[in-house]
């Protein structure tokens, strides 16, 4: 009888603990992007795919991705509480948390014509777009500012923008893209040129 229970206890204590049981503490990661990238391509059916053809695309399908390519770390320690307990846990840490988006701004970098309207280079052009979703809705129109406190880039590392109309003609630009954080940090990334109709 004592060895039955021996080997029960000694196979409970090598079999690890799930995560429904609170496991830690671990540190509390924080990302700061660092550095914004974009491309150009096409999104529909909930998928991002880079054009790399020399024709242009048409407007509803076609997206600017940005998308953080460098994040830098700060950890915060919490307190520890250490126990046998904790030390059996088989989970993995939080994903980092990342400043909110509270602004994006697309601005002009190449003079265009679009549904009739002169828009000349430095001018801001957010207006035009919507934020898509992995769903392929908009989650965020900028025409509507108490949205914009809830962007992807946070949870995703990227933003997707779709025209929210047709241009009326071919349009051939570039944007600047400028992303500023809740802690006032502020990236910009330079998109590649975009032809679409």
């Amino acid at each position: 009888m004592k060895k039955i229970l021996a080997l029960l206890i000694i196979s409970l204590l090598h079999v690890p603990t799930s995560c429904l049981v609170e496991c830690g503490p671990f540190p509390q990661r924080l990302g700061r992007p660092s550095l914004l990238l974009s491309e150009i391509g096409t999104f529909f059916n909930e998928q991002f795919n880079q054009w790399r053809l020399l024709r242009p695309i048409p407007w509803q399908e076609s997206a600017i991705r940005v998308y953080i390519d460098e994040v830098t770390f700060a950890t915060h320690e919490p307190e520890r509480n250490l126990s046998l307990s904790s030390f059996a846990m088989a989970c993995d840490p939080p994903f980092p948390e990342y400043p909110l988006v509270t602004r994006v701004d697309m601005i002009v970098s190449s003079a265009f014509v679009f549904a009739g309207d002169v828009y000349a280079v430095g001018d801001t052009v957010s207006h035009l777009f919507n934020i898509a979703s992995e769903e392929g809705s908009p989650v965020l129109n900028f025409s509507e500012p108490e949205t914009a406190r809830y962007l992807p880039i946070a949870d995703f590392g990227e933003m997707v923008f779709q025209w929210n109309e047709a241009p009326g003609e071919t349009l051939e630009t570039n944007f600047r893209v400028v992303v500023t954080f809740e802690d006032e940090v502020t990236l910009v990334t330079q998109t590649p040129d975009i032809s679409i109709f």
